[in-house]
């Protein structure tokens, strides 16, 4: 009778493969430089913790760290296509990349909650990425936001704790 072998070993093959792919097309295609696609090696715990999902509940405690690697694998190749001088102002994708984390999290647990730190995480993020954007827009999106997230709360059926 075979065993099954371990997903990470799977995994691991065919990420190697990849990785041997992605040199090979580097010889072939002028321009594209093998080593800017170091930001794919952020996808093997994204894997490894999909691998671990059996349930929504499993679902809802590794989502958020999926999500935001998911998130900076395509900054980083973003900044390694454009150049990593872009950092000093783009430094607050770390902050979005918390929110998008969030959104996941209430997509998966419906808790209303986690809108409130996505939208706070928004905001924090807009008054350092957008130069010249003032006090009042930003009051205005987090009005806006708390006013959603009063009208979720009102329709979406709560979680009741049995006691």
């Amino acid at each position: 009778m075979q065993t099954k072998p371990p997903f990470s070993v799977i995994v691991t093959g065919i990420l190697l493969i990849g990785i041997g792919l992605a040199f090979l097309l580097e010889t072939f295609i002028p321009g594209l430089k093998a080593f800017s696609l170091w930001p794919l090696f952020l996808l093997i715990p994204v894997i490894l913790m999909l691998s671990e999902v059996k349930s929504r509940k499993d679902l809802s405690s590794k989502i958020f760290g999926i999500t935001y690697l998911l998130y900076l694998v395509v900054f980083f190749i973003v900044l390694n296509t454009l150049g990593w001088h872009h950092m000093s102002t783009l430094w607050p994708h770390f902050i979005l990349a918390a929110s998008v984390g969030l959104f996941a999290e209430f997509v998966v647990t419906l808790e209303v909650s986690k809108l409130w730190e996505m939208a706070t995480a928004v905001v924090i993020a807009a008054y350092f990425l957008v130069p010249g954007l003032s006090f009042r827009v930003l009051a205005g999106v987090l009005l806006i936001f708390w006013g959603i997230w009063l009208l979720i709360k009102t329709f979406l059926p709560s979680k009741k704790k049995n006691n």
